[in-house]
Formats: C-alpha cells, structure tokens, sequence
C-alpha cells in the first residue's frame, strides 16, 4: 500500500520538501536575483495596474459593483473558454459560432423538455460525460433533447463547464458571486487571528520601481530568513475560494487561480480585501514551470518536480514563487507604496513577470522556441537574466573574449 501511494504521488509531480539547511545560500540569492531582474524589467512594472485597467475596460468592474450575475458569468465564459488552445483561434471560434450567456443558458434550463436528473442543480450535475465528437453522454437516452449538447461551444468539455458554472453561481453562490466571496473573505477573518497589518505585502497600484532596476551590484547577497508570510485569513480565504471554484466541472487550480485574480483586481481594486486574497492567486503554466527548470531555480529551492498537479504542491512552482516573493520584499526593507505601508512585490506581481518574459508576443525571452531544447541557451546573449541562469552558464556564456578590454 505504502509502495502505491508513493508512485502515485510522484506521478503527480509531487516533491518532498527540503530540509530549509541543506538549501545553498549562495543558489538561492542567484535564484533570487535571476526573478527579481526579470521584475525590474521596464515592461514588468505597474503590473496590477494593468489588471485594474483590464477589468474597467471590459466591464467587469462595472458588472461587480453592481452584483450582476449574468454579465459575470459571460465574462467567466469568455476566459474559460482561452483553455487548452491558442488566444486567436478561441476567440475565432467565438465569434464564428458564439459563446454561452447566462440569459441563454437560463432559457434553454427553464423550457427544456429533456428528463435528464442530472440537469437538477450544482450537487445533481456530476459525471454528465458529453462527448461533442462522439455524441455521447452518461445519460444517452436523454441527449436528444438535452441543452448541454445544444449549446454552441468549441468542445464538449466547455459544455458540460457553462451548466456546471451556471448551477455553481445559483447553488453555491446563492446567485451573487460577489457576495459570496465577501462573506468567504468575512468568515476567514473571524476565525483566524487578524494581523494588526491585515494587507501587508500587498499593493493596489503595481507598486515602486523594483529595487532591483538598475542597481543588482547594490543588492546583499546575503538572503534574510524571508519576509513572514501572508496573515492566516488570506490564506483561509484564498483557499475556500479556490477550493469551491475548482468544483465547477473542468476548472483546474490553474484556471480557478487565474480566473479568481482577473476577476477580484480587475472587479474591485479599491477593495483591499479582495486585493489582498486576489494577488496571493497565482497561475502556474509550462511556461512558467519550464523556465524555473531550465534556469535552474527549482534546483537551487530543492523543488524539481515534473510539470502538472505537482505544481501547486507544497514545493512545487507556486510555493517557489511565494518564497521567493517573500525573499525579494525582505531585500526590499524600506522600499514603501507613496500611499501606503505594504510591501511590494506580491506574488502575482512575480508570476505575471515571469509568464511575460516567457511568452512569445509578449516579451519573448525565455521559451523552447527562442532558447532551444539542447545544453545551452540560443538567446544568452539578448537575455538580461543570463548572468543567473544555469542554460545560459552551460554553454559557456559568457564568452571570455567578450570581456577583454
């Protein structure tokens, strides 16, 4: 029994957390130095000010603040649709053919002749199975008149995803997804002990210039223990929102986290509540997982897990970044919000730092494409980051002829 349960988790990408003595100090600051070179990037900054601006100019602010359900779930649809394909071609697709709405939706449940139990509510809808490709389904007696299969969407997993989110706002979320995520943030607070600074390491601005920008010569290269990490209701809140969206049929904790912190920054920045819970939501791709592979960052944190569940594990990429968030801000000390006292930067702040460096069409630096899958880095040279990174120091960069005089 012990045997399988073991593989299993390994399977999973698990990794047994390291011993904190055993860590190399000298690995871990390089580590540090390597993401916070990538934060101080001109292009990295102001990065949940962008966020805010992406929520006001898409109307999710607007659809928070006035509790509106429906034009909440149109909007999730949209993002839930970006899954497992490229932006371009979701988006295509959508236009082409359309998307679910929750006015559609509640039409075609409240006039449909189809018998199917499963259709009942949140906790009936389990195990539903449609298969668009292959038109089948658990209950395939019903199928013919079932709303789930009459509805427009790229494939049958985003399907049986729109009923699923349908009955999750009307069930779980009493049909006001803002209130509820008040009350869960509410709750978390008065069961766990409040901080006297219950926002500490959070900005609502996309805070100051890294301390990094301009000035790593300058940085100590002498890593404190770390900043204390977030107060015990942020966590309690983070983790009851993320557990209850994760049960919507086909919401990962990837999708859960990045469509959780989009919609809380984006829907109601000047709420430091929501603020605080959202930019501890982190999403964790390949990209990401990749390039603290290849850089050697998982290596130097005694995490090397393979790519999957693993990364949200307890030494997996998500708890890399809260370290190492936590490990910049103490180098940070003193480096204060013009308008307030929380310290910068968060953990979204470094997750959506790394994915920009990352992505083609954003930055570009570091992916397979640009870097090449052999020893060695192909874009060493153009990399602001290679100093600290293991792919770029195994092909001998730099080239000791470059630095003669």
């Amino acid at each position: 029994m012990g045997g399988s349960n073991r593989d299993a988790s390994e399977a999973m990408g698990a990794v047994r957390a390291a011993p904190e003595a055993t860590l190399d100090p000298a690995a871990v600051a390089n580590a540090v130095d390597l993401v916070g070179t990538i934060l101080a990037l001109k292009a990295n900054q102001r990065i949940i000010s962008g966020m805010v601006r992406d929520g006001r100019e898409s109307g999710m602010a607007r659809a928070v603040r006035k509790h509106d359900t429906a034009a909440i779930y149109d909007w999730l649809m949209g993002l839930l649709s970006l899954q497992g394909i490229s932006d371009q071609i979701a988006f295509g697709y959508i236009e082409k053919w359309g998307n679910a709405t929750y006015a559609g939706l509640a039409q075609r449940l409240e006039t449909t002749r189809c018998a199917c139990p499963k259709l009942r509510d949140f906790a009936s809808y389990t195990g539903c199975s449609y298969r668009k490709g292959k038109g089948t389904c658990a209950n395939p007696q019903h199928l013919r008149l079932c709303p789930v299969r009459q509805l427009p969407l790229r494939k049958g997993l985003l399907n049986i995803q729109a009923v699923s989110l349908y009955h999750w706002l009307a069930d779980v979320c009493g049909g006001d997804l803002v209130a509820m995520i008040d009350r869960v943030i509410a709750a978390a607070k008065a069961s766990t002990e409040v901080d006297s600074d219950p926002v500490a390491g959070i900005r609502g601005d996309g805070g100051p210039p890294s301390p990094y920008a301009g000035a790593m010569e300058q940085v100590d290269r002498t890593d404190p223990p770390g900043a204390p990490g977030p107060p015990a209701w942020l966590q309690q809140a983070k983790s009851s929102l993320i557990t209850s969206f994760s049960a919507v049929e086909g919401v990962s904790a990837k999708l859960a986290n990045m469509s959780l912190a989009a919609l809380m920054i984006g829907g109601r920045p000047k709420d430091s509540d929501w603020t605080a819970v959202a930019t501890q939501m982190v999403t964790v791709d390949s990209l990401i997982h990749n390039h603290f592979e290849r850089t050697g960052v998982l290596s130097a944190l005694q995490a090397e897990h393979s790519y999957g569940p693993g990364c949200y594990g307890p030494e997996g990429c998500e708890a890399v970044i809260f370290k190492v968030t936590r490990l910049l801000q103490a180098r940070s000390t003193g480096l204060k919000s013009a308008s307030s006292d929380q310290r910068w930067p968060t953990p979204i702040d470094v997750q959506k730092a790394l994915w920009r460096f990352c992505t083609a069409g954003v930055l570009d630096f570091c992916n397979a494409a640009r870097v090449g899958l052999e020893p060695g880095c192909r874009a060493a040279d153009g990399c602001p980051a290679a100093v600290h990174c293991a792919k770029a120091i195994t092909c001998g960069w730099p080239d000791p002829a470059d630095e003669q005089p």
